[in-house]
């Protein structure tokens, strides 16, 4: 057996091995967020469409509410049929002259990193500053201006989502008179680039 035979031999074994030792290590942040600016992106580069939204999330003590926005990517057949169900709402209201609904979801967001960007316009215009991304991997309970309208099924395992109907509406709707709800994200949060079961109240 030649030299180049037992090299080509020995490189397949060792990127087998590679293959079956690789492991991968999740960062999963789940809590409370309003949603806004669901989108489905098309790159400019001809890659594959996919769809976006932001996350407003909520933090800090129930009277002093502050938010912190993340922008993510929609992973998963059963997120992105809620999502493009949430963007079908607004829509909806938008066309018929309503208000924007408030849409509250109990999320679970994986693989969180910084992104920084440079301001365009404003105070701080040509500053760089810091936006937060990530996937957007499950949504497990939705409100909708206040009225639960969505409940994902309970997993047999413990699951460490936080349900919206855990916080109690007076603390919900005390953080919203303390607190303007964002529609969308503040200028100093935004970057400057762009990028199952049924819900019965859509």
């Amino acid at each position: 057996m030649s030299n180049r035979t037992l090299q080509a031999i020995w490189r397949n074994i060792m990127t087998n091995q590679t293959q079956q030792t690789t492991q991968y290590f999740n960062v999963h942040t789940t809590g409370l967020g309003y949603v806004n600016r669901i989108r489905e992106v098309k790159p400019e580069n001809g890659g594959k469409p996919f769809w976006s939204c932001t996350v407003a999330v909520l933090r800090g003590a129930s009277d002093n509410v502050k938010y912190t926005y993340i922008d993510c990517r929609v992973s998963g057949e059963e997120a992105l049929s809620l999502v493009k169900r949430l963007k079908k709402t607004v829509d909806e209201a938008i066309k018929e002259g309503k208000a924007e609904p408030k849409l509250l979801i109990g999320f679970t967001i994986g693989d969180i990193y910084p992104e920084s960007f440079t301001y365009e316009s404003g105070d701080k215009k040509g500053k760089t500053g810091v936006n937060i991304k990530g996937r957007l991997l499950r949504i497990s309970s939705i409100k909708k201006d206040g009225e639960t309208v969505y409940q994902a099924p309970k997993k047999e395992e413990a699951d460490p989502e936080v349900p919206v109907d855990n916080i109690p509406a007076e603390q919900i709707e005390q953080a919203q008179l303390q607190n303007d709800v964002p529609t969308t994200p503040a200028p100093s949060e935004q970057p400057a680039q762009e990028e199952a079961e049924e819900m019965a109240a859509f």
